[in-house]
């Protein structure tokens, strides 16, 4: 349906999905729960340029030196001409325990490993920003320098909207929002009863993702009483491996890293639509940057989450040596 949707090449057909299937327009709800901040769209979707609510959202880091030290996900973005249909991230799966559906691999995926990820495919600086004008692109790293008056391509870092390197996932697919993981009401769950937390763990009488009212931050004097009230949400996903187990590649990939590894990281404070499109207006302009722009704005490390590798699961493989390479 989403293909159909974005090219619509099959619209004769759609009279078959008639009553098939449900769709639920949903959104990031939690990051930012203020209903003031508003937005104008732009005037290629809304002549008028109709104001709407701005939506914040956690947006995901992903850097070259990760790509450096860790074979790169399967699930990099498309970028320019590969969203000349519309852009949007289609994706489709199926729910957990759905054996009517076979589970069907992407492939040899074009973006794999690629190690010209970060340079500029474009025969210039000037070229890929009239590109990125064009297809409205974020994944770049076209800059304006103020000191030579023209533009140049510098590209380290991107802002990701989905999970890096969780992809073919039930539900999901290749693109697994990190927003729709963690504000689900009927995925998420509380920890499971242990010493760290009993039975009678006082938060256990509240919902997983409380109502905002009851969200409580720490005061600056709650120094005996620190009971903060936030969302918490355990949950598990199912996906299946794309890439080829049986091959090995020159560097580690995320599940054969050793523990610490620091795979991405995660924006600490939710980002608006200008910091993750690096753009002043909806519409184009000479100072656009994509959305590295905006990650090279925070100088502090403390504005970042660092997503690490556990392997504690895989050296319980081996009671005598463990397990180092090849476990999954």
């Amino acid at each position: 349906v989403q293909v159909q949707i974005v090219d619509g090449f099959a619209l004769p057909a759609a009279p078959f999905f008639k009553n098939t299937m449900s769709i639920f327009a949903k959104g990031p709800e939690r990051a930012n729960t203020e209903m003031k901040w508003t937005r104008k769209l732009s005037p290629l979707v809304s002549w008028e340029e109709k104001k709407v609510q701005d939506i914040y959202l956690h947006g995901i880091r992903y850097d070259e030196h990760h790509s450096q030290a860790i074979t790169p996900p399967l699930n990099l973005p498309p970028r320019w001409e590969d969203f000349r249909r519309g852009r949007v991230l289609a994706a489709m799966n199926s729910t957990k325990g759905n054996r009517q559906v076979p589970t069907i691999k992407d492939g040899n995926k074009t973006l794999y490993a690629s190690s010209d990820f970060w340079d500029n495919p474009h025969t210039s600086a000037v070229a890929s920003k009239r590109k990125s004008d064009r297809y409205f692109e974020t994944f770049h790293g076209s800059y304006f320098d103020a000191s030579s008056g023209s533009h140049q391509y510098d590209h380290n870092a991107l802002i990701l909207p989905y999970l890096p390197y969780f992809s073919n996932c039930h539900e999901f697919d290749s693109y697994v929002p990190l927003w729709a993981v963690v504000e689900s009401h009927s995925e998420c769950s509380l920890p499971g009863v242990s010493d760290e937390y009993p039975e009678d763990w006082w938060r256990r009488r509240i919902a997983p993702l409380p109502h905002v009212d009851d969200v409580t931050a720490v005061g600056s004097t709650d120094f005996w009483r620190f009971y903060p009230i936030a969302d918490i949400c355990e949950r598990r996903l199912h996906c299946t491996y794309e890439e080829d187990l049986s091959q090995a590649e020159v560097t580690p990939r995320w599940f054969e890293a050793d523990s610490g590894t620091v795979l991405f990281s995660i924006v600490r404070d939710p980002i608006d639509f200008y910091q993750y499109t690096g753009r002043d207006e909806t519409v184009a302009g000479i100072l656009d940057g994509g959305g590295q722009k905006y990650l090279d704005s925070l100088t502090n490390l403390q504005e970042f989450v660092n997503v690490k590798v556990d392997r504690s699961s895989a050296l319980n493989v081996d009671a005598d040596e463990g397990c180092t390479i090849g476990c999954f």
